[in-house]
């Protein structure tokens, strides 16, 4: 199945017109405050490397907008079989079975919420939204990453700080997090973490962060690797960045996905200017639906 789709999506560009390749989303260099095409703007940044996706989960929209700028990433780039595409969601113990589930998904022999179910169970079929990040990897020849830890191992930090954690699940990177970061956790905590327990929860939280950036670094192969993670992760580049930036040399890309369906023209222009405090919230924003 995805052999003819892989053929069709390189194909596809040059046989039909402009005009029905044509991307629905921009992209902003928050830098030079520029709006390009979705095209123009992939030519614009690194053909090698790691591009972080700060998504909003679950939001058909958005996800559809990240299989769509993968694929021309793919196009404009050259990446077939020369890419890997990872996710928050699958822990990179599992990175095995998912190999083995996703090259059945990739020749048709299951379906999306069949393959995810040895991971997710029954809420599987929550995860259909992200069919488009999975269609992605698996049509032009990416490899498919699990990146974050067992939610498990993040709960035994929560309890008991970083010592209630068996040292073997603690990578060599792990530090707290940037003092920015621990402010903004903070922030959005608001209340929904006692004060004597903060401090934990903010460790679990740059865990996550630091396990994620080792399996990027560890697991992934060819030019460009693409990583969809919810945006706090990203946002300002305090937590996945700032890890994933000590671990490589490699350019680091940060694109934080917004959705501006809805939003009023004042709303659109308040996202794209920079904060106060920490500048802006990316280098590059992908606006979907402008």
């Amino acid at each position: 199945m995805f052999t003819r789709l892989k053929t069709l999506t390189l194909l596809s560009c040059a046989i039909f017109s402009l005009a029905a390749c044509a991307s629905s989303s921009q992209l902003y260099n928050s830098a030079t405050q520029t709006t390009y095409t979705l095209e123009d703007g992939l030519k614009n940044m690194p053909n090698t490397g790691f591009i972080l996706l700060g998504e909003t989960h679950h939001q058909e929209d958005i996800q559809e907008a990240q299989g769509e700028f993968i694929d021309k990433a793919v196009q404009v780039h050259a990446l077939e079989d020369n890419y890997t595409v990872a996710w928050e969601f699958l822990n990179y113990p599992d990175q095995q079975k998912l190999e083995s589930k996703f090259a059945l998904y990739k020749e048709g022999q299951l379906s999306l919420v069949d393959m995810l179910e040895p991971f997710f169970g029954k809420n599987a079929d929550r995860h259909a939204v992200y069919e488009p990040l999975f269609e992605s990897a698996a049509k032009a020849g990416g490899k498919m990453v699990a990146t974050n830890a067992p939610r498990a191992w993040k709960s035994q930090i929560v309890k008991g700080g970083l010592s209630g954690l068996d040292p073997q699940y603690i990578p060599a990177n792990m530090e707290r997090g940037p003092k920015e970061y621990f402010e903004r956790f903070e922030a959005v905590m608001g209340g929904h973490a006692p004060a004597d327990q903060l401090e934990n929860y903010f460790l679990a939280q740059s865990y996550a962060d630091a396990v994620m950036a080792k399996s990027l670094v560890d697991l992934s192969e060819g030019n460009i690797t693409f990583m969809a993670v919810g945006h706090f992760h990203t946002d300002f580049d305090h937590g996945l960045p700032f890890y994933l930036k000590k671990l490589t040399n490699k350019p680091v890309v940060h694109v934080r996905m917004v959705d501006f369906k809805g939003l009023s023209v004042e709303e659109r222009e308040k996202f794209l200017q920079e904060d106060a405090t920490y500048g802006a919230v990316a280098p590059w924003i992908l606006i979907v639906n402008p």
